[in-house]
């Protein structure tokens, strides 16, 4: 039975895990996505970190008590009324069985709760497959009056 529930400091380890195969996954697309042997320790700071943050929504999807899968929603209703998924990933044998939708759903849920009118997600313009499944959610492509300028230090 696939389960979705808030994750708590609980679930701190299982969402380490998913953070780290999300990255992992992340580091296929974008090159600029680096993974080292500090990658795991960061991530799980990082993880600890946004637990604390009230603005910060984690979403822990399990099969039979086991782990398989996370969201994780950004919400700034003060400043734009907006919610920015800020990663959704499923395990790749969890694929395909609608748990990524059923993720989704509850992210529309909470939104709707909050009386929020916009999610947002940016995907890499490799991953045609996490395009198409954002697509089918109704998802829209929305072109943005800038670019991302970065500088090498």
């Amino acid at each position: 039975m696939i389960t979705i529930k808030r994750a708590t400091k609980k679930d701190l380890k299982d969402l380490i895990k998913l953070r780290f195969l999300a990255h992992q996954y992340s580091s296929k697309f974008d090159r600029d996505v680096v993974i080292n042997q500090n990658t795991q320790r960061e991530l799980a700071k990082l993880v600890e970190k946004e637990l604390e943050d009230p603005r910060i929504i984690y979403l822990l999807a399990s099969k039979n008590n086991h782990a398989i899968g996370i969201a994780i929603l950004s919400i700034s209703e003060e400043i734009d009324q907006t919610a920015f998924l800020g990663e959704l990933f499923v395990e790749k044998k969890y694929r395909n069985q609608g748990i990524g939708t059923r993720l989704i759903k509850e992210i529309i849920r909470i939104v709707n709760k909050k009386g929020l009118k916009t999610i947002r997600v940016t995907v890499a313009k490799k991953n045609k497959k996490a395009q198409l499944f954002y697509s089918k959610l109704k998802f829209q492509p929305k072109e943005r009056n800038y670019i991302l300028l970065e500088r090498k230090l």
